[in-house]
């Protein structure tokens, strides 16, 4: 069985792990539209950025996740510490398996215009704001209205593994 992976942002884990998030968009990308997640209950491990916490970690228990950091009062980075103590942390593109704690189960997958998922489920996901006055965030959400883009709406439920 072919295995998945998505790297995903700290704030989206985080909101994983806390089941504040239980789907998410992606760009289709035409003309071949192959889903990039596999079907409904195959797993996708999740890449986020992490730093082992001493030479030769080879278990999660060695890991540290830049998620867990998102409301340190030094700063996920740690720049704001009076120690001068800096945070290094590894992009989720380098992240190798074993050192994922999350993996996710697609229980639905389905091919929509972002137009569609709004109006299905996007308000519940804070996809699209319904304050016009708030900008939408992230690139797919900054094409014209005319353009709306295919995506990947995929539901899903999670599993946290132990360190």
């Amino acid at each position: 069985m072919k295995e998945y992976s998505i790297r995903l942002p700290g704030d989206i884990v985080r909101s994983i792990i806390d089941g504040d998030r239980t789907s998410l968009i992606h760009p289709a990308a035409p003309p071949a539209l192959k889903c990039p997640f596999g079907q409904v209950g195959q797993p996708i491990w999740v890449k986020e950025t992490y730093t082992p916490m001493h030479e030769g970690v080879t278990t999660r228990e060695g890991i540290a996740y830049r998620a867990d950091f998102l409301d340190d009062p030094h700063g996920p980075d740690g720049e704001l510490s009076r120690e001068g103590k800096y945070r290094f942390w590894k992009p989720s593109s380098t992240m190798p398996k074993w050192a994922s704690r999350l993996i996710l189960y697609p229980t639905r997958i389905r091919a929509m215009t972002l137009s569609a998922v709004a109006k299905e489920d996007g308000y519940g996901e804070d996809l699209i704001s319904p304050e016009p006055k708030i900008p939408p965030t992230g690139s797919l959400f900054e094409s014209e209205p005319e353009d709306d883009p295919l995506v990947w709406a995929v539901d899903f439920t999670k599993e946290l593994l132990k360190p």
